[in-house]
């Protein structure tokens, strides 16, 4: 299954563009060097051990190799998730799945999708979005417009999510 537009919009929505190195925690270049999370560049591309090229000073990106860098990490992730479902869904509850794992393990997908293949309501997955991210804010903002995409088919920004 391929990814749609929603998903590509929900995560557009809450990852920016940025065109060098960035900590992920502080959506900040790193202080000499050292990062507190996870080196990240384009559009919430994580830079793994194959591209610490990037990690150069002075390192930068085109706004072209950014979106190309996003539409690969898309596509991955659009994989990672069809390799673990074996249940049929919808397209939004697809959409909702990629745009969960953009920003989490494969492990934690695997989790999700498994709730999925053995029968929980898309309900019972949607408060699973919730619970992960229960002690960040900004991401339990972005897991409620999951949930939202998977349940009701609406792409919500994040930050018009008003948690209580």
């Amino acid at each position: 299954m391929n990814y749609s537009y929603k998903a590509e919009k929900l995560i557009r929505f809450r990852e920016a563009c940025v065109l060098f190195a960035y900590d992920d925690s502080t959506g900040k270049a790193p202080v000499n060097g050292v990062f507190k999370g996870n080196p990240t560049i384009g559009w919430g591309h994580l830079i793994t051990s194959a591209d610490k090229y990037m990690l150069a000073k002075g390192f930068k990106l085109t706004q072209r190799q950014a979106d190309d860098l996003h539409a690969k990490d898309m596509q991955q992730k659009a994989k990672e998730v069809t390799s673990y479902l074996k249940v049929r869904v919808s397209q939004d509850t697809f959409d909702a799945l990629v745009s969960f794992a953009f920003n989490y393990s494969p492990k934690w997908v695997k989790q999700i999708t498994d709730k999925l293949n053995s029968g929980r309501p898309l309900e019972y997955v949607a408060n699973m979005f919730m619970e992960r991210s229960k002690s960040v804010k900004f991401l339990q903002k972005c897991r409620y417009a999951d949930a939202m995409l998977m349940l009701k088919g609406l792409v919500i920004n994040p930050e018009n999510v008003k948690l209580s």
